[in-house]
């Protein structure tokens, strides 16, 4: 027998739209039984890729971050026709091994399937301190920075503290006992490309050893289309919590996860 799938409804998203206070809620079908992080994900994912020809159709200068969400629904874009973008980082490459954390390979996909161009920037995170980078590399952020102001989309996730606690890369570069405070667990609401948000407003980017180069996530408050890709239950509260201060206007998530997040 063939999987019952549970279709999103209209009036959820509808409802969880107006909660969040964003202008649109797109919802993944569910198959029933499968509420596992991993079916969340593929779910959210395919359909990530499927509205996003329509979600930054108007759009020319978009910005890419990192992330599983992001470097997922990238694999699965359909190739589209239309004017010309330019894609670019929001965050440097991250980590040497995995191809989620690797924003040049998540904005190439995005830059073959929209057959437009991407600014790559040639910078990954390393351990070096500030005042070592080159002279090209410092004209290559001048650039990238030009390019954030005029941003008009941005395409990104978020980690929950659960899920940032438990991977390498946090136990790396914010635990790895050089000279920088490790945030607090108990006040850390979400991760977001290098950035981990506390509860009292404050940033803990990765440890200052490490050559970190991202957009400021307050900034996102101010670009047109703000598009975050997150589901599972793991990320309910971080997801609220970051469209309260403004940093997303879309939000592509599954069913399970957009109940959890009304409920």
């Amino acid at each position: 027998t063939m999987p019952k799938v549970q279709p999103p409804t209209p009036r959820m998203a509808e409802e969880l739209a107006n909660a969040l206070g964003i202008s649109e809620v797109i919802m993944a079908p569910v198959v029933m039984g499968e509420a596992g992080e991993e079916a969340l994900l593929r779910s959210t994912t395919a359909t990530a890729a499927a509205h996003m020809p329509r979600l930054i159709a108007d759009s020319y200068m978009v910005g890419v971050g990192w992330g599983r969400s992001v470097y997922n629904a990238a694999l699965q874009l359909p190739y589209t026709k239309g004017p010309k973008k330019l894609f670019i980082p929001l965050v440097n490459n991250f980590a040497y091994t995995v191809p989620s954390l690797q924003t040049s390979v998540i904005m190439s996909y995005f830059g073959e399937r929209f057959r437009s161009n991407c600014y790559y920037l040639n910078i990954s995170h390393q351990p070096r301190k500030k005042g070592e980078r080159t002279e090209a590399e410092l004209e290559n952020i001048r650039q990238l920075t030009v390019f954030w102001d005029a941003l008009d989309a941005a395409i990104f996730g978020l980690s929950s503290p659960e899920q940032l606690i438990v991977s390498e890369v946090y136990s790396d570069l914010w635990q790895g006992g050089l000279d920088v405070e490790c945030p607090d667990e108990q006040s850390m609401r979400f991760e977001c490309m290098g950035q981990v948000y506390c509860e009292d407003g404050s940033y803990v980017g990765v440890n200052k050893n490490y050559d970190l180069i991202a957009l400021d996530l307050k900034r996102l408050r101010s670009i047109k289309k703000s598009i975050c890709i997150g589901s599972g239950l793991d990320k309910v509260k971080s997801l609220i919590y970051a469209a309260r201060l403004g940093f997303y206007n879309v939000l592509i998530t599954d069913g399970v996860t957009a109940a959890a997040m009304l409920k």
